[in-house]
C-alpha cells in the first residue's frame, strides 16, 4: 500500500447477507490504519445491484477489494466484472476477510480474462503480487512472489498472441536479394518477418524478451471492418473479441465503428492519396517552343527593345531598322561593322555579355530539353481530378470527412476497387485509384515502369486527407504502456525510417537491375533521338530555299529603285580638272570596282564617291612635270572611252526595251479598238433584233 496513490483510492465492499457486519467492520478498520485523514470514495456492492455499472470516479487509479473469501469475490466477477474490475490498467488490491489459503487460479483469471497486470493481495501479513510472465514447472505462465514489483521490461519468453498479415513492403517474409548480405539482415531467422511492421514487432520481441504467437498465421492482407450486423471481421474484430494482444499491420487512427480497440502510440503519419495515369511525354520538336516559359521571352524580348530604342537614339541619324538590324546582330553575335564611340562602345559591350548569357541559357536549355524526359502537365489538384470525370476506386474511404462540394462531386463518382484496376489506370489511363501515398510512392517505382524506368502512373500532390498510424491493442489492455515506451524509442532513434527505406530503396533497385540487365551501354542514334534538330533544320531550309527564290525579283526590285535614286551628272566638262565618279561606280559593280578595259593596256581602280584623281592606275616610275601632265591626260581619255561604251551599251539595251514596251502597247490598243468596234455591231443587232419583236407582236406572228 505504500506506493498507492492514496488521493486517488476506491474502495469497494464485496458485501454478502451472512457476512455483512464483519465486511463492513474490517473496511472501517482499513480506512482508519490505512487511510486515515484522506478522503476516499467508498462503495458497498451486493449481489442483487451488481448490474450496476461503475460510471467513473474521475482520477481513480488504485482500488481497494473488500470480500469475505475467494467464492465470493468470483461470484462477483462472474455476474457482473465491471464492478470489481472497472479499468484493467489501474491498480488492485485485494482484501480477503476470512483467513484460508488462497489459490493462484483467481489471479490468473485477472490476467487471462480481464487484462489486469497490476493485482495484488494481502494474506496473513504477506504481501503477494500475481506476475503473468513467469514460466511455471507444469507448462503454465504466471505464478504468485512476494516481491514488490515485478521487471515489466521482461516478459521470460512469454507467448504474446500477435495478429499480423503480408503487406509488402511493410509486412513480407520474402527478404530482398540486396538485403541477404547486409549484416542485419543475413543473421534474421529464415521465416522472420522483414518491412517495417515486421522488424519493429521483431525488434519489440528481442527488448521484451517475449515469443511472438502468431495468431491464425500470415495470412492475406485483411484489415477488417465492422458489418451491418454488428459482426467485426479481419484483424479488427481479432483484437475487438480480445483473440490477441496487439494487431502489428499499421493503420489509420480514425473511427472504425467499434469501441473494443485502442490504440498505440503513432509511429507514422501517412495520407490518403489517388493515382492517375502520368501524361504523355512531350516530344522533341515541340520542346524547341515550350523549354523556356513566357515570363523568361518576355524579359528577353524586353531587353531586345530597350536596347534597340537606345541605339537607335544614341545616333539619331541612323535608320530604324538599321538599328534594329544591328542590334540583332550583337545580340546573335553575328559580326557587324560598327564604328561606336567611346559611349557607344561601354553600351555595346554592356549588350555582348548579355547577348553571351543568353545564348548560353538558350543553349543549356535546348541541350537540357533534348537530353531530359518532358512530360505534359500532371494532375495535382483534387479540381483537375474532377475535371478529368476518371471513376475513382476506393473501398476503405468514403469521402466523408469534408461536406465541400468538390468531395461530393468527387464521391459520386466513387466506384468498388479491384486488384487489377492498377493495371486500367497505367495501361488503358482511364481511371483514378485511392491508397495510402507511402504504399503508392512504393508501388508505383517497384511495379509500373516503362523500358527507360519512367513511372507509369502518377500520384496527386493534393491529397484527401492525412492521418497517424499505429497498432491496435483490445480495449483496457495493461500492454499498452509498455508497448508505447518501446514505440517511442523506434521513433526517436529513427528506426523506423531506416527499416522503411531499406525495403523499399532495396526493392527499387532489384527492379531497376532487372529492367538494365539485358540493355547495352551504347545505342546507336535515329531519327527520333534527332527530331527536334531535324525540325529545326528543315524549317531552316525551307525558309532558305524561299529566300533563294524570291531573290532575283527582290534584286530586280531593287537595282530599278537604285537607278531611279541615282544621280549620275555628266557635264560638258567630262573632260576638265573634275569629274564625280559615285553614282556610276555604283551602278557598274560593287563598292570597289576595277575597270578592265580591253584595248588598254592600263587597269584602273576605281572608288565610288572619288573623284578623278582618285583613279589609281598601277605603279610606275614616273619623272617631271612632263611625265604627269602625260598620265593625267592618258587617265581622262581612257575614262571617257570607257564611259563611251558604257552608255553606248545601255542607250541599246534601253532601245531595246522600249521597242517591246512600245509592241505591247500597241497590241493593247488593237484590243481596245477591236472591242469597240464589236460593241458597236452588237448594238445595231440588237436595235434590229428589238424591232423585229415589235413587229411581230404588232402582227401576232410568233417568231419561235
Amino acid at each position: 500500500m505504500d506506493k498507492v496513490d492514496i488521493n486517488s483510492v476506491r474502495v469497494v465492499l464485496l458485501q454478502t447477507e451472512q457476512h455483512r457486519i464483519q465486511i463492513r467492520d474490517f473496511g472501517e478498520l482499513l480506512i482508519n490504519r490505512v487511510l486515515r485523514h484522506r478522503k476516499v470514495h467508498v462503495e458497498e456492492k451486493f449481489l442483487n445491484d451488481s448490474a450496476t455499472k461503475w460510471t467513473g470516479l474521475g482520477p481513480v487509479k488504485s482500488h481497494l477489494v473488500v470480500a469475505w473469501n475467494e467464492q465470493a469475490l468470483n461470484r462477483f466477477l462472474d455476474i457482473n466484472h465491471e464492478i470489481v474490475v472497472p479499468k484493467a490498467r489501474q491498480f488492485y488490491k485485494i482484501f480477503f476477510v476470512e483467513d484460508v489459503p488462497i489459490s493462484s487460479k483467481t489471479f490468473v483469471r485477472f490476467w487471462q480474462d480481464f487484462g489486469v497486470l497490476d493485482v495484488c493481495f494481502c494474506e496473513r501479513g504477506t504481501h503477494y503480487v500475481f506476475w503473468p510472465f513467469i514460466d511455471n514447472v507444469d507448462g503454465t505462465w504466471g505464478s504468485l512472489t512476494t516481491h514488490t514489483s515485478a521487471n515489466r521490461d521482461n516478459f521470460n519468453g512469454f507467448p504474446l498472441k500477435i495478429c499480423m498479415f503480408s503487406r509488402p513492403p511493410t509486412a513480407t517474409v520474402e527478404i530482398p536479394k540486396l538485403l541477404k548480405f547486409n549484416p542485419i539482415y543475413a543473421n534474421l531467422p529464415p521465416d522472420v518477418i522483414v518491412g517495417l511492421d515486421g522488424l519493429i514487432i521483431q525488434t519489440m520481441a528481442e527488448n521484451l524478451n517475449f515469443r511472438i504467437d502468431m495468431v491464425g498465421g500470415l495470412g492475406p492482407e485483411n484489415f477488417g471492418w465492422v458489418m451491418s450486423n454488428g459482426t467485426v471481421t479481419g484483424t479488427l474484430g481479432t483484437i475487438a473479441n480480445r483473440q490477441a494482444h496487439i494487431s502489428t499491420n499499421g493503420r489509420f487512427i480514425m473511427n472504425y465503428g467499434t469501441t473494443e480497440i485502442e490504440f498505440t502510440i503513432p509511429y507514422e503519419t501517412d495520407a490518403i492519396c489517388a493515382i492517375v495515369p502520368k501524361s504523355k511525354r512531350v516530344p522533341q520538336w515541340v520542346m524547341i517552343f515550350i523549354c523556356f516559359d513566357d515570363l523568361t521571352w518576355v524579359a528577353v524580348y524586353f531587353v531586345f527593345v530597350v536596347c534597340t530604342v537606345l541605339w537607335y537614339f544614341s545616333e539619331p541619324t541612323k535608320e530604324c531598322m538599321l538599328a534594329v538590324w544591328e542590334m540583332y546582330c550583337i545580340f546573335r553575335g553575328i559580326p557587324v561593322k560598327i564604328v561606336p564611340t567611346i559611349g557607344q562602345m561601354f553600351f555595346l559591350v554592356w549588350c555582348m555579355l548579355f547577348s553571351i548569357i543568353i545564348l548560353s541559357l538558350i543553349q543549356g536549355s535546348y541541350f537540357k530539353a533534348f537530353t531530359t524526359p518532358t512530360f505534359y502537365k500532371e494532375i495535382d489538384t483534387l479540381e483537375e481530378l474532377d475535371a478529368t470525370n476518371f471513376p475513382i476506386a476506393s473501398n476503405f474511404y468514403r469521402f466523408d470527412n469534408d461536406g465541400s462540394e468538390l468531395i461530393a462531386r468527387l464521391k459520386k463518382k466513387r466506384i468498388k476497387s479491384q486488384p487489377q484496376l492498377f493495371d486500367a489506370a497505367a495501361y488503358s489511363q482511364n481511371l483514378a485509384k485511392l491508397e495510402r501515398k507511402r504504399d503508392l510512392e512504393s508501388f508505383v517505382k517497384t511495379h509500373y515502369l516503362d523500358e527507360d524506368g519512367t513511372p507509369l502512373l502518377h500520384i496527386v500532390n493534393e491529397c484527401f486527407t492525412s492521418y497517424f498510424i499505429s497498432y491496435i491493442v483490445p480495449r483496457g489492455s495493461a500492454l499498452l504502456h509498455i508497448f508505447d515506451k518501446v514505440i517511442v524509442k523506434f521513433v526517436e532513434s529513427g528506426l523506423t525510417s531506416k527499416w522503411y527505406r531499406d525495403i523499399e530503396d532495396s526493392m527499387l533497385l532489384e527492379r531497376l537491375i532487372n529492367l538494365n540487365k539485358n540493355k547495352t551501354l551504347w545505342a546507336p542514334f535515329n531519327l527520333r533521338d534527332l527530331q527536334g534538330a531535324f525540325f529545326v533544320w528543315m524549317i531552316m531550309s525551307l525558309f532558305t530555299v524561299l529566300v533563294f527564290f524570291s531573290e532575283p525579283s527582290t534584286s530586280n526590285v531593287a537595282s530599278t529603285s537604285s537607278l531611279e535614286k541615282m544621280n549620275l551628272e555628266l557635264s560638258p566638262s567630262i573632260l576638265g580638272e573634275d569629274i564625280s565618279f559615285g553614282g556610276f561606280c555604283e551602278l557598274v559593280s560593287p563598292a570597289h570596282t576595277i575597270l578592265d578595259v580591253s584595248d588598254n593596256d592600263d587597269d584602273f581602280e576605281v572608288k565610288p564617291g572619288t573623284s578623278s584623281a582618285s583613279l589609281l592606275k598601277p605603279q610606275r616610275p614616273a619623272s617631271g612635270k612632263g611625265a604627269r601632265d602625260s598620265d593625267s591626260d592618258s587617265d581622262i581619255k581612257i575614262v571617257k572611252e570607257h564611259w563611251q561604251r558604257q552608255l553606248v551599251r545601255s542607250y541599246k539595251r534601253k532601245l531595246a526595251e522600249k521597242a517591246k514596251y512600245d509592241k505591247e502597247l500597241l497590241q493593247i490598243v488593237e484590243m481596245n479598238r477591236r472591242e469597240k468596234i464589236v460593241k458597236v455591231k452588237r448594238n445595231k443587232v440588237m436595235k434590229q433584233i428589238n424591232g423585229w419583236r415589235q413587229l411581230s407582236e404588232k402582227l401576232d406572228i410568233s417568231l419561235e
